[in-house]
């Protein structure tokens, strides 16, 4: 069996929300043996998601933060289309 280790940033978790939804995210990060953070973002998802505390709670705050990102991640990229002319 191997050891698996998972890069994420924010990129790569909101882009996996947006298309696969939170429980991909979730199992995503903690079925990994090792994380390797990117960038802040994915840090503080990564310590939410294993923190102490009721599951629902990480989990709600997790899906909010991302939720979140992924909107500020579109807008910036729509704003940045229309600024191409």
């Amino acid at each position: 069996m191997g050891f698996h280790k998972r890069w994420i940033c924010q990129d790569s978790i909101c882009d996996r929300y947006r298309n696969s939804g939170m429980n991909s995210v979730w199992e995503w990060i903690t079925n990994a043996d090792a994380i390797i953070c990117e960038d802040e973002f994915s840090s503080e998802i990564e310590e939410i998601i294993f923190s102490d505390g009721d599951e629902t709670n990480r989990w709600n705050k997790a899906s909010e933060l991302i939720c979140i990102k992924s909107l500020e991640i579109e807008k910036n990229s729509k704003e940045s289309m229309t600024n191409c002319h």
